[in-house]
């Protein structure tokens, strides 16, 4: 069963980024993965998935999807497919890889459980031909800062509204 039917994708993005202006650009993030929790996928499946950029009210302008997919085990090296896709849907495309952006991983598990990507820590509970049973322990640092400049956004555009309030409804002279 494919990981985004069973977990979903997590949606960080909140009304108040999403509101207001057409034009307006905020950043998003989405999370196709649960941290700390065992998880299970099949052969072919990923693992776990994030994308990152920016939207307007209505569209993902831009943005780069990111994805590890279980590729088996042999011999004790777990085999993990990584890939990259890029996301314009200004001008009307659906997400498209890009070659130079995937990366067939090896990690031998007899040497350490726990599998290193980047910034991604993933520890390997059991692994076998046809699935493997893990726990993500660390998340991409591009989630974690595109969840940071969001929430100070959101925080800054709520003391915009405060403050409008405080002024009978004008808009700030900014």
């Amino acid at each position: 069963m494919n990981l985004y039917r069973i977990l979903g994708i997590a949606f960080f993005t909140s009304a108040l980024m999403t509101s207001g202006c057409g034009s307006a650009k905020t950043p998003y993030a989405e999370m196709g993965y649960m941290m700390n929790d065992a998880l299970s996928v099949t052969v072919g499946s990923p693992m776990m998935s994030w994308e990152v950029g920016e939207r307007n009210a209505h569209l993902k302008i831009h943005g780069s999807r990111y994805e590890l997919i279980y590729s088996g085990i042999a011999h004790d090296v777990v085999q993990v497919a990584y890939r990259e896709y890029f996301i314009n849907q200004v001008v009307g495309q659906a997400p498209m890889i890009r070659s130079a952006f995937g990366q067939n991983l090896q990690y031998d598990i007899t040497q350490s459980r726990t599998i290193t990507f980047q910034d991604i820590r993933i520890e390997v509970i059991a692994a076998d031909q046809e699935k493997i049973d893990y726990r993500i322990l660390t998340e991409p640092d591009a989630v974690i800062r595109t969840r940071v400049t969001m929430t100070e956004k959101a925080v800054a555009r709520a003391k915009d509204r405060a403050d409008s309030r405080a002024r009978g409804g004008r808009p700030s002279a900014r």
